[in-house]
């Protein structure tokens, strides 16, 4: 018998995924799978199953397309760069309703 990682209980013959990347057991309701369609799984995808810890470390896709900022560069003449300049205080008309003389 083995242990489920999630809520640590043992984990029947039946009804449990068995996570292919670090080989923990969990039973199907610890990680959001019913019954009804723990039955649905096919034999593969069981084999192939991984668990939600590992599924949040493996990498989420290619990310070659992403711009890269250029460096920022080190010469003094190029020092505000990077830098975004504040707009000085500008005057903003009164809101307030005059009264009439």
């Amino acid at each position: 018998m083995h242990q489920c990682a999630a809520c640590h209980s043992t984990v029947d013959d039946y009804d449990f995924l068995e996570c292919c990347t670090c080989l923990r057991f969990y039973h199907g309701q610890c990680v959001g799978v019913s019954p009804t369609e723990f039955e649905r799984l096919s034999s593969d995808t069981k084999m192939s199953w991984i668990c939600p810890e590992f599924r949040s470390k493996k990498p989420h896709g290619d990310n070659s397309n992403t711009p890269v900022r250029l460096s920022t560069p080190t010469s003094s003449s190029h020092a505000d760069y990077n830098v975004t300049s504040r707009r000085g205080k500008q005057e903003r008309p009164n809101k307030r309703p005059q009264s009439l003389p």
